[in-house]
């Protein structure tokens, strides 16, 4: 039996990722620039409990306020 061809492409779906930590980024530095760098309202505003936060900036290796902090984002997608 064949394979049916996949939906996304690999470029496809790097594109959408990077999309994705686009939005995410900006979502969350708006979030702390309303909560005056409160992370435990940063995360009401976002819907997230501190502890999800607090993996994002991880993730996305944002320092404590949402801003880049130079290095790279981690590259596991299941946090």
């Amino acid at each position: 039996m064949d394979m049916p061809a996949p939906i996304f492409s690999a470029a496809d779906l790097k594109a959408r990722l990077e999309h994705e930590r686009e939005l995410e980024t900006r979502e969350i530095q708006k979030s702390f620039d309303r909560a005056q760098s409160n992370k435990s309202r940063a995360a009401e505003l976002l819907g997230l409990s501190r502890f999800a936060l607090q993996r994002k900036l991880d993730k996305y290796a944002l320092d404590a306020d949402g801003r880049p902090t130079g290095a790279p984002p981690k590259l596991d997608e299941t946090s």
